[in-house]
């Protein structure tokens, strides 16, 4: 007797809880349209979270407002509600860069251009201003200039003095043969260089005026054609 109540018992515990488990019938009314609304539906989550360079704040993306565009915000660690970025700021504001081993001084490109942060006065200097792209830029292995790219080749500038030097040139296209005279005429020039000996003085004048020029030139990188390919990631 004892057995066949413990085991009504145990069945009508177990009914219940399953009845007590089971889940209400979702009656939303969420539409298809509502959900290839996407962001626009749900809410836009903040992205693009980034401390600041001096840590006293944090940027982000976001867009409470239902906007077209995402704006950038910041949070001030000090506390306070989000507050959107002015665009005066956001001018001011340094890209992601690379630092130099101290960590004291960031090197960082915008729009085009290239920029140097001193950390300890939060001040950015900027080293070129062209209407050329200058991009990639990084310190050399002794940090005495920073190395970037322009119109696929390698430039350096230098702290001490700011001097600016090329280091690579690569040109598209393939170098023309120089025109070479027929075989007549070189006949001609040949005959008149034998017999005449005010020609002879010349030649000798001119190559020798040519050798002297080209002894003053400045260094310059050799150049290289590269024909219709492609350049990326000089180094």
């Amino acid at each position: 007797m004892r057995r066949l109540l413990a085991v009504l018992l145990f069945f009508a515990l177990g009914t219940g809880s399953e009845i007590l488990a089971q889940t209400p019938a979702n009656r939303s009314k969420l539409t298809i349209e509502q959900i290839m609304q996407g962001d626009r539906f749900v809410g836009y989550l903040p992205e693009d979270v980034r401390w600041a360079e001096d840590n006293s704040a944090v940027f982000f993306t976001w867009n409470p407002l239902m906007a077209p565009l995402r704006s950038l915000y910041k949070v001030d660690l000090k506390g306070g509600q989000p507050q959107e970025v002015g665009m005066e700021e956001q001018k001011k504001l340094p890209d992601p860069g690379v630092y130099n081993k101290a960590g004291s001084l960031l090197l960082y490109e915008k729009n085009g251009d290239i920029f140097l942060l001193d950390k300890s006065t939060g001040q950015s200097r900027q080293l070129t201003n062209t209407v050329d792209r200058e991009s990639n830029p990084i310190f050399s292995g002794d940090e005495t200039a920073i190395i970037f790219t322009k119109e696929n080749n390698l430039y350096t500038w230098e702290f001490a003095g700011g001097a600016l030097r090329q280091l690579t040139n690569l040109r598209r296209g393939n170098k023309r043969a120089e025109p070479g005279a027929g075989a007549q005429e070189q006949w001609l020039r040949n005959d008149q260089m034998e017999w005449m000996e005010v020609l002879q003085q010349r030649k000798e004048t001119r190559e020798l005026r040519e050798k002297r020029n080209k002894a003053l030139e400045p260094q310059r990188p050799h150049e290289i054609y590269y024909g219709e390919k492609q350049i990326s990631n000089l180094q």
